[in-house]
């Protein structure tokens, strides 16, 4: 019943793009609707990749017969002379309608078609998982092998319904699996070398049994041969021009060798002790001071696999020098991997207290530049992880392409995603389209996206400093070398982190 307070209702939402956005009616709820939406493809993708799966383990038997089909087609269709005569074709054609109708689909007859788009991709996608798992090597595992599976099923669907109906169909579906399924077969080799490289809690544990042994070996050393090694040590320094002078507190430290009393021997723990005691006077910030203790340090790690005749009293020094050897290149990678650990988690906790996180790409730049530019936190690092470092910090053309959209969609926050903000609200409504409210989150995804391409640059950087520690060398690093087409199409040049031959 019309009364006075008629005028004061809602006005009617108008028509046009924004009606949707409307205050709903009691019936039905907007989750109802959505619900029924999604539903049935949920479904349908949940059924096809049940069917997929055993479809695929029938189709494994007959993959060769398959490629040699495609392969077949291709020398007819454009290699001159090879095409069947118009008579050959038919024939052809009549004996693949006469097999296909005694046989049909095989036990695709008894499964449930795909109904929808999302289903026909889940469908294709299952159906190459069984085929990539049982061609390729156990050393890849089974959850990485299917993804690959995955992957060439969805690149050769999405071929396939671009070319639908065209006499390329059949040939843009292989080529997508095999393109796709490579890029895929890639990355999970990559994955796999990475996962397998022990981290670098194994590798100074490892570093610590190894001086461990070392001490238990029962080396010792006579007094003549320590002094006759810190003399010839000093003789070496002087001819560098590194005299008591110039570096007084490493001369100070070999020093320490001389006079020793007759009775008295070196053991391990004590050439170790002096190692270390070197190692310190080579931080120093004086420059004649590093390199006197740098030199002098590098020569006493030779000292002890080539002791001369009548110099040991006890123990064989050469095993000994052996293990501390091999441990002291598993304690030097060990720390430069935490270090890079040290660095990155300083980034995100910096990033995460200044914008959200959503600067975090910057942060480890910024990190890893401090090491290009810095003389001496370089030291330790070999070239190739130098290199890896530069790439981090000048990032990839993909990567460098999201960072540029992130920050002009807004996605680092503050001001900038203010004026994203306002600046797609603005588009949307005198545009009359919503889809430009979209925007600022266009830009944070997109940011996200370099941030997370930049972790995982420092995270292979990581695993390549600890690849070249002597244990991560002894492991069985995983090398996936399918029998299957993608196999042979996948790059097989250099990795990330190449190791060397293990050693024996």
């Amino acid at each position: 019943m019309a009364g006075p307070w008629e005028k004061y209702a809602a006005p009617e939402a108008p028509a046009g793009p924004w009606q949707k956005y409307a205050a709903p009616s009691a019936e039905p709820s907007a989750g109802d609707e959505i619900g029924d939406v999604v539903a049935p493809y949920a479904k349908d993708v949940a059924k096809q990749i049940g069917s997929g799966l055993v479809t695929g383990v029938e189709q494994i038997a007959a993959f060769p017969a398959h490629v040699a089909n495609l392969a077949g087609g291709l020398v007819e269709k454009y290699i001159p002379g090879m095409a069947p005569s118009p008579e050959q074709a038919a024939e052809r054609a009549k004996l693949q309608e006469l097999i296909k109708a005694n046989r049909g689909e095989g036990i695709a007859n008894y499964l449930p078609k795909p109904e929808t788009v999302p289903g026909q991709f889940a469908r294709t996608a299952a159906e190459f998982v069984p085929g990539i798992v049982a061609s390729t090597p156990a050393k890849l595992a089974i959850p990485r092998a299917a993804g690959v599976g995955a992957t060439a099923g969805l690149t050769s669907e999405a071929a396939g319904q671009a070319t639908a109906g065209t006499e390329l169909e059949p040939y843009a579906r292989a080529g997508g699996a095999l393109i796709g399924g490579a890029g895929a077969l890639r990355q999970a080799e990559r994955a796999a070398a990475q996962a397998a490289v022990p981290t670098a809690a194994e590798i100074k544990a490892a570093a610590g049994r190894g001086y461990q042994a070392a001490r238990e070996s029962g080396v010792e050393i006579s007094p003549k041969a320590a002094e006759d090694m810190a003399t010839r040590l000093k003789n070496s320094l002087t001819e560098s021009g590194l005299d008591e002078n110039v570096a007084p507190k490493t001369w100070g430290i070999l020093g320490k060798l001389e006079g020793a009393p007759p009775d008295a021997v070196m053991t391990v723990q004590n050439f170790q002790s002096l190692r270390k005691t070197l190692g310190n006077a080579a931080g120093s910030a004086d420059r004649s001071e590093r390199l006197a203790a740098m030199s002098a340090k590098h020569d006493l790690d030779d000292f002890l696999a080539n002791l001369p005749e009548g110099a040991t009293l006890k123990g064989d020094p050469k095993q000994a020098a052996a293990l501390l050897r091999e441990a002291n290149k598993n304690y030097a990678a060990a720390e430069r991997a935490l270090e890079i650990d040290r660095k990155l988690m300083r980034a995100e906790l910096r990033s995460s207290s200044a914008n959200s996180g959503m600067n975090t790409g910057n942060t480890i730049r910024a990190r890893m530049a401090d090491v290009l530019l810095s003389p001496k936190l370089m030291r330790g690092y070999t070239a190739q992880e130098l290199a890896a470092m530069e790439k981090i910090v000048r990032g990839t053309t993909t990567e460098n392409l999201l960072r540029r959209i992130g920050k002009f969609g807004g996605g680092g926050g503050g001001l900038g995603q203010l004026a994203a903000t306002s600046a797609g609200g603005g588009l949307a409504y005198a545009l009359d389209d919503p889809k430009y409210l979209a925007l600022p989150f266009a830009g944070m995804g997109a940011l996200g996206a370099a941030n997370r391409m930049t972790a995982a640059q420092a995270a292979r950087l990581n695993a390549m400093i600890r690849a070249r520690a002597p244990l991560a060398q002894r492991t069985a690093i995983p090398e996936a070398r399918s029998t299957s087409l993608l196999g042979l199409l996948s790059p097989q040049g250099e990795s990330d982190f190449p190791l060397p031959p293990p050693q024996r």
